[in-house]
């Protein structure tokens, strides 16, 4: 008894390890997803990873929307830019999730670009989602 119980004690922290290197990889992934997306003008691949309710601020205008009326704004913003390419100037880890910020660099000007992914069923999600003219590094 005392042997499992004390297996069980040395094996947990493995566990637990290798399960947040696990989630760690899986957030590079959806990162380099997500920056691919910006750079190519691919919003359909930035929708694929919005939570159903997403806080959107796009240049100014800022509301609390459905995912389907945010695909709408993302499909708008990028028939308007194009862009050049997305650089991360920012990473950080929040209680639920995570922050990216980053330049967007497009052929009308810079773009400060701020998103947040909540983990929700070991999956990240945009829960919110900010886009401001010039970059505010």
């Amino acid at each position: 008894m005392k042997r499992h119980l004390l297996s069980t004690l040395l094996l947990l922290p493995l566990l637990l390890f290798v399960n947040m290197e696990a989630m760690g990889l899986e957030m590079n992934e959806v990162e380099r997803a997500l920056k691919n997306a910006l750079t190519n003008n691919k919003p359909a691949a930035i929708c694929a990873h919005l939570n159903n309710q997403v806080q959107v601020q796009i240049c100014g205008d800022k509301k609390v929307i459905s995912k389907s009326q945010t695909e709408q704004i993302l499909h708008h913003f990028f028939s308007e830019t194009d862009p050049i390419y997305f650089s991360v100037t920012r990473k950080w880890e929040l209680e639920s999730g995570i922050g990216i910020q980053g330049t967007l660099s497009t052929k009308q000007g810079d773009y400060s670009v701020f998103l947040q992914l909540k983990i929700t069923d070991n999956n990240y999600y945009i829960n919110q989602i900010r886009i401001e003219n010039g970059s505010k590094e």
